[in-house]
């Protein structure tokens, strides 16, 4: 068995096992499409928020240092390393520099973004489970780009390219919407709610002036959606706020050299 197919089955394995765990723990907790809550925060924290789909997915090994090919002398898995998941977007929903000037601008245009899990890492963080994907299912995707730092430690580990930006959804698997695929006999398949609460914020939240942000918001606070009411009133506030700071430092004397 050549070293690719193993870690092929490796993958596979490890695939199917964290989808019956998932399915079965954590049962009482709000399913992504039916989780309304914090919205405004987990977009302002998301450097992208997408719709797209599973483009691949592959298994990555270690970096076969001495230490490792030591190890797998005695255990040839311990050089298997995590999925690398290759997402292909249709459409960038939200931008973290809609909410903050200072962030990336990162394009709009369709684009594959990749999302590392390493197979050693906790099924469990912070109350949350692992990203789930599954080939041919569409997602709504809230994604917060690796640091360096983060990339760093990841690419001296495993054989991944250090210079492709890497992703996790934002409070793993609470950031992975499934969404419906359109299909010949329903072109417009019913959607979570969500979907469109989001989408409504995220408009609101485009435009670079905070005043066309201010008025737009204000229309969301006058719907009849008591969840928009709720999130745009926090997202008016904040945008208030980065106006006020934003006033306070033209106004500061500048000193002179």
């Amino acid at each position: 068995m050549t070293k690719k197919r193993f870690v092929s089955l490796v993958f596979l394995f490890v695939s199917l096992v964290t989808r019956v765990l998932w399915g079965q723990i954590d049962t009482e907790r709000v399913p992504p499409a039916l989780d309304n809550d914090d919205l405004y925060t987990r977009l302002a924290a998301s450097r992208l928020v997408v719709i797209g789909g599973l483009a691949k997915s592959e298994g990555i090994t270690k970096r076969l240092t001495p230490e490792i090919r030591a190890q797998m002398i005695t255990n040839i898995s311990a050089g298997t390393g995590g999925g690398l998941y290759t997402i292909q977007t249709e459409e960038t929903v939200c931008r973290q520099s809609d909410f903050d000037a200072n962030a990336p601008v990162v394009t709009d245009q369709p684009q594959s973004l990749s999302l590392f899990i390493p197979f050693s890492e906790s099924y469990h963080i912070d109350g949350h489970t692992r990203e789930l994907f599954v080939p041919g299912q569409r997602y709504l995707l809230f994604l917060v780009e690796l640091d360096d730092k983060q990339k760093n430690e990841l690419t001296e580990i495993y054989n991944l390219d250090p210079n492709r930006p890497y992703y996790r959804a934002k409070e793993r698997n609470r950031g992975v919407i499934p969404l419906s695929r359109p299909t010949a006999q329903d072109p417009v398949p019913k959607q979570p709610k969500v979907l469109d609460r989001i989408v409504q914020l995220c408009n609101a939240m485009r435009s670079s002036s905070p005043a066309e942000k201010l008025e737009s918001l204000q229309r969301l606070i006058d719907s009849d959606d008591p969840v928009l009411q709720r999130e745009a009133r926090i997202a008016k506030a904040a945008v208030k706020a980065s106006m006020s700071t934003s006033e306070n430092q033209q106004q500061q004397p500048k000193h002179e050299p």
